[in-house]
């Protein structure tokens, strides 16, 4: 994982610190964090410009509930953009109902992770991840 660059976007501050202190304690590269959905979408299109102080972003951790752009709004916008849709997508929602997981599966997300999870179901999802796509 220490080639791994993730990118946190999560309305709570306290989800966004837990979660970016644990990727650096597995051992990923660089973490990145957004409050929402705008935030996460100029992040990565300063990433397709060439913006280096931000390099290629792995994969993306993503709350569906927040202000401004919703998980499943930002996920949508990202596998419409030819350039971004190979970036992993796990979403993270207290929302668990059937239609939340079939709508995030079916708008792209390759993982959901129904909260409040373990860190370890995390880790697990994010190692899956990396191994079909070779990045260790």
């Amino acid at each position: 994982m220490k080639d791994a660059s993730v990118l946190i976007v999560e309305d709570a501050p306290e989800v966004r610190m837990v979660l970016t202190e644990f990727l650096k304690i597995i051992g990923v590269r660089e973490t990145y964090e957004c409050k929402d959905g705008l935030e996460a979408l100029a992040i990565l299109n300063r990433q397709l410009e060439g913006d280096s102080i931000i390099p290629d972003i792995h994969i993306m951790l993503c709350d569906i509930h927040m202000p401004r752009m919703d998980g499943i709004s930002l996920l949508r916008e990202i596998k419409k953009n030819e350039r971004l849709r190979n970036l992993g997508v796990i979403m993270l929602s207290g929302d668990g109902t059937e239609e939340m997981i079939l709508d995030s599966i079916q708008s792209g997300a390759d993982a959901f992770i129904v909260k409040p999870c373990s860190l370890n179901t995390i880790e697990e999802k994010i190692i899956t991840f990396l191994k079909k796509r070779r990045i260790q």
